[in-house]
């Protein structure tokens, strides 16, 4: 199951008041601790922060001035300090339950699930009338892989407050993850119901829905959850999918235009834009969207890949073969990568560097009757008769029955010097250059393009 979400978002941190100050230190503040605390509570992080150092350097032991600079840290996206900042305001005063929580949230985005969920436990404690920290807690515990325990905590919020869209957000997902997909769907719903424009909502409900085959119900989910932020991109690709899944593909490329317009460069977008122009060989509008999906990640083999098709299907043959090479040097073990740039050198009738490209194609995946095939022209322009026969032979034992087969017969017949009538050639051409012409032409168009891509 995906980790379930925590929005660190400000006002619900902040909460209206400044951190808890407890027994150590009154609640009246000293001119410069307010002053602090009012930048805090209208978000100038920039001055609380150096408000509050300024307060620690006078008073190294003031809790409440190292927990208004925890949560300012934590705001500002400095998770690292924030903690260390937590956990000195507690080791001073542990009864700030607000400070638990905010310590909770540096351990959690730091990767530390158990740990933040022992300090969403303490605040729990602390301040049992708050639903809250048990929505982090529960968050912590899935995270965990703890789900039946993750529920109950959310339950326990949802006691307390029964209008809290992230608990049942957050309970829906929990439910998904234990597979009770009906649990799920009511959570996620009642969440929508209670938020309409919750986008990770109608994100996670889409899922559901895909998975009970609910096809139109998922496709009208992710449309509703599209558009919220680089966060729901999933969505716009999640639709896309589905509708390419169902043979609509001028829907789907609606929709992945709409992403590209939200999402300038989206290099998941792009690749799928560019696909779908290969699928028609629109070799320009294919190069358009893969150059833009390939510049977008550099160390992306397959789109390099893709790229290279599409140049080759367009007649830039130099870029297509400097495409196919770097696509080989990102990922040497790729086969498919190999075949390709062996096919297009020998459609520029470069026999020995297809035979290179073939021969190390075909040592990678020994089977493909494809690669054989055109390893056996190679071969055969490099005038090894045998391997040429040994790879017309074995596509005829991997592939019997198919039109590859038909074409390794018709070679092998050629390589033994079996003659058609030359009335049905047509040609008083030698046979064996008609004949390898027929096998493989002399340029053969890239492959069709799979119509969906998960990167």
């Amino acid at each position: 199951m995906k980790f379930l979400t925590l929005t660190l978002l400000a006002a619900a941190m902040l909460g209206g008041c400044s951190p808890d100050a407890g027994p150590v230190e009154k609640r009246s503040a000293s001119p410069p601790l307010a002053t602090a605390e009012r930048w805090l509570a209208g978000g100038n992080l920039d001055q609380a922060e150096a408000a509050y150092r300024s307060i620690l350097r006078e008073k190294p032991s003031s809790s409440r001035a190292a927990a208004g600079l925890c949560r300012t840290l934590l705001l500002r996206g400095n998770v690292a300090e924030a903690s260390q900042w937590g956990e000195t305001a507690l080791s001073t005063n542990p009864n700030l339950p607000e400070t638990w929580s905010d310590l909770g949230k540096a351990r959690l985005l730091s990767g530390n699930a158990q740990e933040a969920a022992e300090a969403f436990g303490q605040a729990a404690a602390l301040d049992p009338a708050n639903p809250a920290p048990r929505v982090d807690l529960g968050v912590a515990l899935a995270r965990l892989d703890r789900l039946n325990d993750a529920v109950a905590a959310f339950q326990a919020a949802l006691s307390l407050d029964s209008r809290l869209p992230e608990a049942y957000y957050n309970l829906g997902r929990a439910w998904a993850g234990l597979g009770r997909p009906e649990e799920s769907r009511d959570a996620l719903e009642r969440a929508i119901s209670l938020r309409p424009d919750y986008s990770r909502a109608h994100l996670a409900l889409g899922e559901a829905l895909e998975s009970a085959g609910d096809i139109a119900g998922a496709v009208e989910e992710y449309h509703r959850a599209a558009g919220g932020g680089a966060e729901t991109d999933e969505a716009w690709l999640r639709a896309a999918n589905l509708l390419l899944a169902q043979d609509r593909a001028g829907e789907a490329e609606q929709v992945l235009r709409r992403l590209v317009e939200v999402s300038p460069g989206h290099p998941e977008a792009l690749e799928k834009l560019g696909i779908l122009r290969l699928s028609r060989n629109d070799w320009t509008g294919a190069i358009g969207y893969l150059e833009g999906a390939a510049a977008a990640s550099l160390g992306n083999a397959r789109r390099h890949d893709l790229l290279g098709q599409a140049y080759e299907g367009g007649g830039q043959i130099g870029k297509a073969q400097r495409a196919y090479s770097y696509a080989i040097r990102i990922a040497p073990g790729e086969a498919d990568y190999h075949f390709h740039l062996g096919r297009l050198q020998l459609g520029e009738k470069k026999w020995h560097r297809a035979l290179e490209a073939l021969e190390q194609a075909e040592r990678l995946r020994p089977d493909d009757p494809e690669i054989l095939l055109l390893l056996g022209r190679a071969r055969f322009k490099e005038e090894n008769l045998p391997g040429a026969r040994k790879a017309y032979q074995r596509i005829i034992q991997v592939a019997p029955g198919t039109k590859l087969a038909e074409r390794a017969e018709i070679a092998l017949k050629e390589l033994r010097g079996i003659y058609p009538n030359e009335e049905k050639t047509g040609s008083a051409e030698p046979f064996h250059k008609l004949i390898m012409r027929e096998i493989v032409p002399t340029r053969t168009a890239p492959p069709s393009p799979p119509q969906e891509v998960n990167p």
